[in-house]
């Protein structure tokens, strides 16, 4: 279930569980549920016929309701799961955070390091690095002299952290290159950017390149 059905669309269920309607992403006032229409679809191969060829065909507003005035047989199942729509930057990063402090259990690569440092293989860490928080540090990462890393924080393979940079619950992609004494808040860091020495990136950012 949502708090804001205007970001999903939502499903209408039984007690049984047979699912009666569909809406997407109405206003809160408007919704016939809070029960996000999300998961995993499991599709007997005959649906197949409901879709036509050759055009756009979707599954909430298209083929879900056309299956319901045929009769077909079609339920729904309320789960009480961790689930995530990596659908924008602030719950990509929300996603990522949850992973660091333990509410979705998954692998996180790398070595542990006491009670919230991971560290990838061959990655190189200066001893005078400032941690604080649930910090991940990928494969062949190489984190320089006087740096900080604060709150929740992921720095992928291949990224260099020069010295005196600061980096704040952010995430840096694979390949990042972070400048000498730069500061970056709440953001995200493309994939091989070079942010620039002595840059502020704050705020929610996405910093990649541009090709």
């Amino acid at each position: 279930r949502v708090s804001d059905t205007s970001e999903y669309g939502v499903v209408e269920v039984d007690r049984e569980g047979n699912i009666l309607g569909f809406q997407e992403k109405p206003e809160p006032e408007e919704a016939i549920s809070t029960l996000a229409n999300t998961g995993i679809y499991v599709l007997e191969p005959e649906v197949l016929r409901y879709v036509p060829e050759g055009t756009f065909f979707d599954f909430a507003r298209d083929l879900f309701p056309r299956l319901l005035e045929a009769g077909e047989r079609f339920v729904g199942y309320e789960g009480d799961f961790y689930w995530s729509d990596i659908g924008n930057l602030s719950a990509y990063r929300e996603a990522q955070y949850d992973v660091l402090t333990g509410r979705v259990r998954v692998r996180i690569p790398g070595e542990k390091r006491g009670e919230s440092l991971w560290v990838g293989e061959n990655a190189h860490i200066h001893p005078s690095v400032t941690v604080e928080g649930q910090v991940v540090i990928g494969r062949d990462a190489v984190i320089g002299r006087g740096v900080t890393l604060a709150g929740d924080v992921t720095v992928g393979s291949d990224c260099w952290v020069r010295p005196g940079a600061t980096i704040k619950r952010s995430i840096l992609l694979p390949g990042a290159n972070v400048g000498d004494n730069a500061y970056l808040e709440d953001c995200i860091v493309g994939h091989g950017y070079d942010v620039r020495p002595g840059e502020q990136i704050r705020g929610g950012a996405l910093i990649r390149r541009v090709r």
